[in-house]
């Protein structure tokens, strides 16, 4: 599923993970904290790899 058509895809994912975190439902700041982290990590692993398959396709 490609999000390349949607770019404000991935702004509004990573709006969300940063509005849960200061949320702060839990009282777990730390935890809250790292969950964003690793979240916000795999997003923008997955947003380059899927540019870099969009890239690939277009050289073609």
């Amino acid at each position: 599923m490609s999000h390349l058509n949607n770019p404000d895809f991935y702004q509004q994912v990573e709006d969300f993970i940063l509005c849960a975190v200061a949320d702060n439902s839990t009282e777990n700041h730390a935890t809250n904290t790292e969950i964003a982290l690793f979240l916000l990590t795999l997003l923008s692993s997955y947003k380059k790899e899927e540019l870099g398959q969009s890239q690939r396709a277009l050289s073609k």
